[in-house]
C-alpha cells in the first residue's frame, strides 16, 4: 500500500526505495505512510530531517 501511495505522489520508486519498503518494520511503515501524506519529496518521506523542509 505505501509503495501505491509513493507512486501515485513522486513516480516510478526507485529500487533502493522499494528495498526499504520490503524490508521495513511495521513502525516504519507506518510512520512513512504519515510522513508521505505531505510530504514534499521522496526522500522526506524516508528521511526524518528532510520531512520538516
Amino acid at each position: 500500500m505505501l509503495g501505491t501511495l509513493l507512486r501515485s505522489r513522486f513516480g516510478a520508486l526507485p529500487v533502493s526505495a522499494m528495498r526499504r519498503i520490503d524490508q521495513a518494520n511495521q513502525a516504519e511503515l507506518e510512520q512513512w505512510f504519515e510522513r508521505s501524506l505531505n510530504a514534499p519529496s521522496l526522500q522526506a518521506v524516508f528521511d526524518a530531517g528532510a520531512a520538516s523542509t
